[in-house]
């Protein structure tokens, strides 16, 4: 699975001493931690839960679970800035700003039976 571009890349310079020749390089970045986010997540859960009753003192419970009942996809993080080279200033990794995984899985489904006695 993949998702389309989550941020400009490009907004991103390298900053390092690394480069020859460079020193204008030489400086801390002006960004804040963890400024790249995923997307926002709400899920819906759902529980079902039906008893039947075989004497005074025991019954049976059916109960039937839903996680994430909507079977919406809450997408992860996007991937960090890369770069080719050493000698490249501007991101130009293959994989820059894809969003390749999903924070959540997909519907799940229980279905169980409990005894009480």
């Amino acid at each position: 699975m993949l998702l389309a571009a989550a941020y400009n890349p490009s907004a991103f310079q390298r900053v390092s001493c690394d480069i020859p020749g460079r020193e204008d390089l030489c400086h801390y970045g002006s960004s804040g931690y963890n400024i790249l986010d995923a997307p926002g997540q709400a899920n819906l859960d759902f529980g079902f839960f039906k008893n039947f009753n075989i004497t005074e003192t025991m019954k049976v419970q059916f109960r039937w679970e839903l996680f994430n009942a909507t079977n919406t996809p809450y997408f992860g993080a996007p991937g960090n800035v890369s770069f080719s080279s050493t000698n490249t200033i501007t991101p130009d990794g293959s994989r820059n700003d894809e969003i390749r995984s999903t924070n959540t899985p997909m519907r799940i489904q229980q279905f169980a039976l409990k005894f009480f006695f």
